[in-house]
């Protein structure tokens, strides 16, 4: 389980840090981060898709966060005995008072 959160994590990590690094231009010296690069991948994906760059970074995020609820669900589908156990050991004292 532990190897499929990195493998869902780390990419969405280095993706949403260098579209925030090269939007800001935060190393106008690195090609990687410049903003050219940044036009330039956005003018491909607006090329395939026919949506601008506003609409494609939206349906990115929705695509993201749809992706990381499935991931979540699965972890807590397999950890669901350990997470009853915590939920009725924060009921219990409810219950007492």
């Amino acid at each position: 389980m532990r190897w499929l959160l990195i493998a869902w994590f780390t990419p969405l990590a280095i993706f949403w840090g260098w579209l925030g690094l090269a939007y800001v231009d935060a190393w106008p010296s690195s090609v990687f981060f410049s903003r050219v690069l940044y036009d330039s991948v956005f003018v491909v994906y607006e090329q395939m898709t026919g949506l601008n760059e506003s609409q494609l970074i939206s349906y990115l995020a929705k695509i993201c966060i749809l992706d990381s609820l499935i991931v979540l669900a699965i972890y807590a589908f397999r950890r669901r005995k350990l997470i009853r156990a915590w939920w009725a050991s924060r009921r219990a004292p409810e219950a007492a008072v």
